[in-house]
């Protein structure tokens, strides 16, 4: 049976854009508000009213206020089908993008994801993993959110950056060992960072706040798959405790290859998912690689290359551009 790790696990979109059109104008949240209805249904968008008040509840679409940007428009939960879509977050990001709003370098989106079933170790592992690897993931996003305020790095924004988990207390977290303290370090953990955790032991979420602004779907869904991956990578059965964070990690900037970083997270072969990998896992591969690209200086990351069965890569790799 295929790995498809997005399958089935709640999640839910926050998109920031201007109050302005790219064309000119401004846009009225009434304006959103009957552009999602018009899309995806009455039923499924909460009434107008503008102003921010906290946590989406994840029954219906909203529209917000947003301090830094302008609008903010959250998703209801929604879920990913095996090959990464789903119908409703098409629609509703195309209705948002046919109103052509301001979206920049102010404007972020933020990923709710439901860990509902995590205890907290489990949790643990999945700041460990994430402080581990997280220059990675800044390397597919744009550079300038690597000194965004509200998206700061739990450990390292780059490979040879400062640790910053001692100062900021990411580091105590890793340090529990009881729930107590887990869950006391966790709660004083400031929101404004890639991977937010404060509120797991009130709603049973985590945020994942690195990506830049977009209404994009194809680039939206890809990101979802991506944290939803780096999720259900904790739950995997055949590989448990939590990586550690090396102090060495950052000696040889940019030598990780995306196709590592595939095997770490279970999108091609592994001894851990030995099934046959996905069609959509390799595209997802190939987007994150097309990412690292885009945003980091020529020939400074690892191809990704795929021959034989079931995924199973050659050992082959090279540096340049897809």
């Amino acid at each position: 049976m295929a790995y498809t790790p997005w399958v089935a696990r709640r999640f839910g979109v926050e998109m920031e854009t201007q109050t302005r059109r790219r064309s000119g104008g401004t846009i009225a949240a009434s304006t959103i508000h009957t552009a999602l209805v018009d899309a995806i249904g009455y039923t499924r968008v909460r009434d107008t009213r503008v102003g921010n008040w906290g946590h989406s509840n994840g029954q219906r679409w909203e529209v917000k206020s947003d301090i830094t940007a302008g609008w903010e428009v959250a998703t209801a939960a929604l879920t990913l089908d095996a090959d990464g879509e789903n119908e409703e977050l098409r629609d509703g990001c195309r209705a948002l993008a046919a109103l052509d709003p301001v979206v920049d370098r102010r404007c972020g989106l933020h990923v709710h994801v439901d860990v509902s079933d995590f205890d907290w170790k489990e949790l643990k592992q999945l700041v460990a993993m994430w402080m581990r690897y997280e220059p990675f993931f800044y390397e597919m996003c744009a550079p300038s959110r690597r000194a965004n305020t509200y998206a700061k790095a739990v450990r390292k924004t780059t490979w040879e950056g400062t640790d910053r988990s001692s100062n900021n207390g990411a580091k105590s977290i890793l340090d529990a060992k009881t729930y107590t303290q887990f869950r006391s370090r966790t709660a004083t953990f400031d929101k404004y960072h890639s991977l937010r955790v404060n509120q797991w032991a009130a709603n049973g979420r985590v945020e994942f706040r690195l990506h830049g602004g977009s209404v994009n779907y194809e680039k939206i869904r890809n990101w979802v798959r991506v944290v939803l991956t780096v999720v259900a990578r904790i739950k995997s059965t055949r590989h448990r405790g939590a990586p550690k964070v090396s102090r060495r990690m950052g000696a040889k900037p940019n030598t990780m290859s995306t196709y590592y970083m595939a095997r770490v997270l279970g999108l091609t072969w592994t001894p851990w998912t030995p099934d046959e990998a996905h069609p959509v896992s390799r595209e997802l591969v190939e987007w994150m690689h097309e990412r690292r690209v885009k945003f980091n200086p020529p020939g400074s990351v690892k191809k990704t290359w795929y021959s034989g069965e079931g995924g199973r890569p050659s050992r082959r790799t090279t540096n340049g551009e897809a």
